[in-house]
């Protein structure tokens, strides 16, 4: 009996935790009941974020299907209308070309119809009678000589033709003999004048200078140069091979015994104001291409008539010569020889000007008419 006031206490602990207990049976299954819902909307959440994403990408292809599309498009019309602007220009060449046409033949008919009137006054003149014949003749002779004594200056002045300008002036002669005129005396006489002056006037040839040029580059190949390697070598081993066998002479002193020595082993030469140049290996062919420069430039200089340039490329073409070859015998004199004759030609003769001759030739054309 004395453990009945406690009983309540138990029983409302045990009420207590039977309440609890439920409590969290109760919100452990709210929880559940809340994670049940919720996963299946993340899963939509996710899906529906990578539907998105996909989305966003097929809508990128389409924006640039669409940018794509566009541009075609344009290119598109553009090319529409560039061939509707040459499909305009056909159409009017087209429209020209019938213009043009249409002018042609309007522009051959007046021309048949000229040539018809000039025709018919011809046949008039003709039958018209020759009472001027022979004046007529004869100011046409004159103005023809004048014609082919100019075609020789410029024969003369420009080519630099003497044999050209002399058939030219023989024939003027001729023409000034045929037009039958008293007044033309004095003019043939000063013509035969020039003509005999070109005729004794010595002219340059062009092709002969560059011919003996190019000859002589050929020729001066096969020339052995002074100074190379090989003719050193072979000079001193003849030097040294001429020499006696040393013998020592217990007599001499020993300064003259050590020159002896020396004397065998080098070949002594007395010392010159024009020492030789000894070349490199390798080196003759380049001194070679100089000289052949020079000659080429020389020919240069022969086909624009600069008198001036010719000497001096020729000039040092001769000092090249004096320095690598050997000048007093030989093909090297030979080649000398002909350097200095090429050197000596004038590649630009003065030729004598008939500049009076072609005045009176003007005056009397003036005094026929």
């Amino acid at each position: 009996m004395t453990d009945q006031p406690e009983t309540p206490k138990i029983l409302d602990q045990i009420s207590k935790s039977t309440n609890a207990s439920a409590t969290r049976n109760k919100q452990q299954t709210h929880l559940r009941f809340f994670i049940f819902l919720l996963a299946p909307l993340f899963v939509a959440i996710g899906l529906l974020g990578f539907k998105q994403f996909e989305m966003q990408a097929v809508l990128m292809q389409l924006r640039s299907a669409e940018d794509r599309a566009y541009n075609w498009s344009l290119l598109l019309q553009q090319q529409q209308e560039e061939m509707q602007r040459l499909r305009d220009q056909i159409a009017i060449l087209s429209t020209m070309e019938d213009r043009n046409e249409t002018a042609s033949l309007t522009l051959q008919a007046r021309v048949d119809a000229d040539l018809a009137e000039l025709n018919r006054r011809v046949a008039e003149l003709v039958e018209a009678g020759n009472e001027a014949t022979v004046p007529q003749d004869s100011r046409w002779k004159i103005l023809e000589a004048n014609y082919i004594a100019r075609l020789a200056a410029q024969k003369i002045e420009f080519e630099r033709d003497i044999l050209s300008a002399v058939t030219l002036l023989q024939r003027s002669d001729r023409a000034l003999f045929e037009s039958g005129s008293t007044e033309v005396l004095s003019v043939r006489q000063q013509l035969a004048k020039e003509i005999e002056v070109l005729r004794s006037s010595s002219g340059f040839d062009q092709e002969e200078a560059i011919f003996r040029l190019h000859a002589l580059i050929e020729q001066v190949e096969g020339v052995r140069l002074l100074g190379s390697k090989s003719e050193k070598l072979l000079s001193s081993q003849t030097a040294v091979s001429a020499k006696p066998d040393y013998t020592v002479d217990d007599t001499r002193g020993m300064l003259d015994t050590t020159l002896e020595f020396l004397g065998t082993v080098f070949v002594w030469r007395k010392w010159e104001n024009s020492y030789e140049t000894i070349l490199a290996p390798g080196q003759d062919e380049l001194i070679r291409q100089s000289f052949r420069l020079m000659l080429e430039q020389g020919k240069v200089a022969v086909t624009n008539r600069s008198n001036q340039l010719y000497q001096h490329h020729l000039q040092n073409a001769l000092d090249w010569l004096q320095t690598y070859v050997a000048t007093d015998a030989g093909p090297g004199e030979a080649a000398y020889l002909e350097l200095e004759e090429l050197a000596a030609l004038d590649v630009n003769p003065e030729l004598p000007s008939f500049s009076g001759l072609l005045q009176d030739l003007e005056q009397l054309s003036v005094l026929v008419r």
